[in-house]
């Protein structure tokens, strides 16, 4: 069984993420820079997670139940959901230190000695 989605690229050209599932085995596919070097991207793994924000076409969202059920059966589950949460973890370090240098380089405005 092979199912294809449309994703968001920053871009603005949708990449294709294809999945095939079939005796016992899965494998997963995109079109972009990553997916050329077959490596695990993130629009894989948006999909096979089951996030609705990476599709292009909210149509596509009925299908990712079903796609659910399969994925729920292999370790990919896990390690997704590891790789999610991580992720989460360094937006919000992120933000603080784009925060932290934002407070800098007020700090140093206001004493004349500005960092740029």
């Amino acid at each position: 069984m092979k199912i294809e989605f449309a994703v968001k690229s920053s871009g603005g050209e949708p990449y294709m993420v294809s999945v095939i599932v079939g005796d016992g085995k899965m494998v997963a596919f995109c079109t972009c820079q990553a997916g050329a070097f077959h490596k695990l991207c993130k629009h894989i793994v948006g999909v096979l997670s089951g996030d609705e924000s990476v599709l292009c076409f909210p149509d596509d969202a009925a299908r990712l139940p079903d796609l659910r059920a399969l994925v729920a059966r292999t370790d990919f589950d896990t390690f997704a959901r590891g790789i999610q949460q991580q992720e989460a973890k360094i937006q919000e370090e992120q933000a603080i230190l784009k925060a932290l240098k934002r407070e800098l380089e007020q700090a140093a405005c206001r004493r004349g000695m500005p960092l740029s």
